[in-house]
């Protein structure tokens, strides 16, 4: 049987809501159910059954968008987490797509596959970096009654490396002159 005719014969109360995450516009909610099913590809039937999970999300005019999954997880994983994964995709891209504007990632020109593995996790770990700080920047908390870290992080810099800083204002601070 088609995925999309199994989906019509589901009872309603079979479809469990699932609350994926906080979004920008409220809670990510699917609804999901699943079953055994083994796929068929070119006439053939496949010798293992997989697990065929089906999203549904509700669109504004009232009508359901389905979206099919086969997987080959073990049985007793969640459908939580199938729908967290499912929803993962387009963080995903987003992430790909800034990598791509932002680090470079599509910018190559290399001649073999040690050069091309290089950029490429080069890429993502300049990505990841980004994005980290990205993160970091936007913590309007700093602790209570705390100093700025980037502050104390360029005044613990500077110390090491001999500047003076007494009754100098340290974005003033001139390196001390050693007595001759």
């Amino acid at each position: 049987m088609r995925a999309d005719h199994w989906c019509v014969t589901v009872a309603e109360g079979a479809w469990q809501t699932i609350e994926v995450r906080a979004g920008e516009k409220g809670p990510v909610v699917v609804q999901a159910v699943w079953t055994l099913a083994q796929a068929r590809s070119e006439g053939r039937v496949s010798d293992t059954a997989e697990v065929l999970v089906v999203f549904r999300e509700q669109q504004s005019d009232g009508s359901w968008k389905h979206d099919y999954l086969l997987s080959n997880a073990v049985l007793d994983l969640s459908l939580a987490e199938f729908a967290r994964v499912f929803k993962a995709e387009h963080r995903v891209e987003e992430c790909l797509q800034r990598a791509k504007g932002e680090a470079g990632l599509a910018d190559y020109e290399v001649r073999t596959w040690h050069g091309w593995y290089h950029h490429q996790a080069l890429a993502l770990v300049a990505t990841w970096f980004l994005t980290v700080e990205t993160r970091r920047g936007k913590k309007m908390d700093t602790g209570i009654d705390g100093e700025p870290i980037a502050e104390a992080d360029c005044r613990g810099a500077r110390a090491s490396v001999g500047y003076a800083t007494v009754g100098i204002h340290e974005s003033h601070s001139e390196p001390a002159f050693a007595a001759d």
